[in-house]
């Protein structure tokens, strides 16, 4: 041991401090190793995680989206389902049978109606089967072929209770067909 701080003592001036130099080079150089390195590891970790726990949480917010519509559309459908068939709809109609709603109204205060449908020639079997259990009574009808597996149907119809009905059907089975 004394060898070597003979050997300290007895250097010059600038090689003592080119030794001093590359020492502090060397401890630098450990206490990078030491303590920043792993610091800069754990923040790229965290930046990796967050981007993981962003990705997940998209997702988590579209599914819940999903859901969200997949819910109305149900209560949608049980409204429509639940809807009484003592008031004749023209929607809840066209659904149960498979068609489209053409034209609907209702003609002056005397309950009289007419409703046009396209629907598929294997429709027109339940049409009266439907049409029976709705409060209405069947004046006429007349059948058209379209084109393709398509016929238009045009019904005339009585209402039973003219009050309950309105003529233009905007509420939740609207659009359902």
């Amino acid at each position: 041991m004394t060898l070597i701080v003979e050997h300290w003592l007895a250097l010059s001036g600038p090689r003592k401090a080119v030794l001093l130099f590359v020492l502090m080079a060397v401890c630098t150089g450990i206490g990078w190793l030491i303590w920043i390195v792993p610091v800069t590891q754990q923040i790229a970790d965290s930046g990796v995680q967050l981007n993981i726990q962003r990705t997940q949480w998209q997702q988590q917010q579209a599914h819940w989206l999903r859901l969200r519509q997949k819910v109305s559309e149900l209560e949608q459908q049980h409204l429509c389902a639940e809807q009484s068939a003592t008031v004749f709809s023209a929607q809840r109609f066209s659904r149960d049978v498979g068609g489209i709603i053409l034209r609907w109204g209702i003609q002056g205060d005397g309950g009289k109606a007419e409703l046009n449908l396209s629907l598929p020639w294997e429709g027109v079997s339940q049409l009266f089967t439907a049409l029976a259990g709705e409060p209405v009574r069947l004046l006429g009808f007349q059948l058209q072929a379209d084109e393709g597996e398509q016929v238009s149907v045009k019904l005339e119809l009585e209402m039973m209770d003219a009050s309950d009905n309105v003529v233009d059907v905007v509420g939740a089975c609207a659009g359902q067909q």
